[in-house]
């Protein structure tokens, strides 16, 4: 039994985006959204609707100007009205006041106090329809040069905050924790010690289930549960073969999401589009084998909409839909249960 993957090509107003961030939900329209970010010099807002399947502009950037080929008018500069078109940053709702914030790791180099920055981080309000960037004024407690050069780090948000952790050398096992009622910020420095530890590009790996009350990680091969009661990580234990062991990947571009706060379904990487299903209450995994054309994931932005997986790739969006599977015996989906 197999399911197939679709290219339904590049449904967007913004084509060029490379969507190399992850694609946060925001409650308060039930919906998607992507910063461009990437290497295409754009930094558009584009919201997913999920009955026509295409990505549509909610606010318009301002990319490169004639004869430049980086603009040096986004946040921090002074008097800039948007953050910066780079990649390797990170995007997430704070649902508790309805703002996107989003840090892009700015290789461009702007100054502040005549020393360099590497990071342009802003925050979107729905509200006032407008950017702003995010300062030790507004968040005192917040460690704005620690979040320079975080690569793909792992975002969610979690009842009443968000949570970050991972990203580049240096800061790679380090969590924020975000309270959105006292609007601050904790920084715990080397939380993965002894944990799944140095991580990078897991922007689509790293995600709140509320039946588990606990944000899970899956990372080359293990899964890791962060409850919320401890704030301790737990290795979880699981049968099966998950997805880097049946076919070694290199770890970029894989999408770990979770499907109706039960299951969580990993796919992409370089090696196979097979999707490996995790059930959270048998922790259980579930090869799924898989038909058509779907090219490597690489830092690509994937979402899942009720039981619907979605990707951004260069050939276009890829959809699987799960519809239907959920729930039926594991030798009818692999054909064999998977040892």
């Amino acid at each position: 039994m197999g399911l197939e993957w679709v290219n339904l090509g590049k449904r967007a107003d913004d084509t060029t985006a490379r969507a190399w961030f992850n694609c946060p939900y925001r409650r308060a329209d039930d919906s998607y959204y992507l910063y461009s970010g990437g290497t295409n010099g754009l930094n558009h807002l584009q919201r997913w609707d999920a009955g026509d399947e295409r990505w549509f502009m909610m606010v318009q950037g301002n990319g490169p100007e004639p004869g430049m080929k980086m603009p040096k008018h986004w946040f921090p500069d002074p008097g800039a009205r948007f953050p910066a078109a780079v990649d390797n940053g990170f995007s997430v709702w704070d649902l508790v006041n309805d703002e996107l914030l989003v840090n892009c790791v700015n290789p461009w180099g702007a100054m502040v106090d005549g020393v360099p920055v590497h990071y342009s981080l802003a925050i979107y309000s729905p509200a006032e329809q407008a950017w702003r960037p995010a300062t030790i004024e507004e968040f005192p407690t917040l460690d704005v040069r620690g979040l320079e050069r975080l690569f793909n780090a792992g975002a969610d948000a979690i009842p009443g905050g968000m949570l970050i952790y991972g990203g580049a050398a240096g800061s790679q096992q380090d969590l924020w924790a975000y309270d959105g009622v006292g609007r601050s910020w904790t920084h715990y420095r080397n939380h993965g010690a002894g944990g799944p530890g140095k991580v990078t590009n897991v922007q689509c790996q790293f995600r709140y289930m509320p039946s588990l009350e606990a944000v899970v990680l899956y990372h080359r091969g293990q899964t890791w549960r962060l409850p919320l009661d401890t704030f301790q990580w737990v290795l979880q234990a699981t049968t099966g073969t998950p997805h880097e062991d049946a076919g070694p990947a290199a770890g970029k571009g894989i999408a770990a999401l979770p499907v109706r706060d039960r299951w969580i379904a990993v796919w992409g990487g370089d090696a196979t589009m097979d999707i490996f299903l995790l059930d959270t209450q048998t922790w259980e995994w579930i090869r799924v084998p898989t038909t058509g054309l779907a090219p490597p994931l690489r830092y690509t932005g994937s979402w899942v909409v009720g039981s619907r997986l979605y990707s951004w790739t260069r050939a276009g969006i890829m959809k699987c839909d799960l519809t239907g599977l959920l729930g039926v015996p594991v030798a009818v989906i692999s054909g064999v249960r998977v040892q």
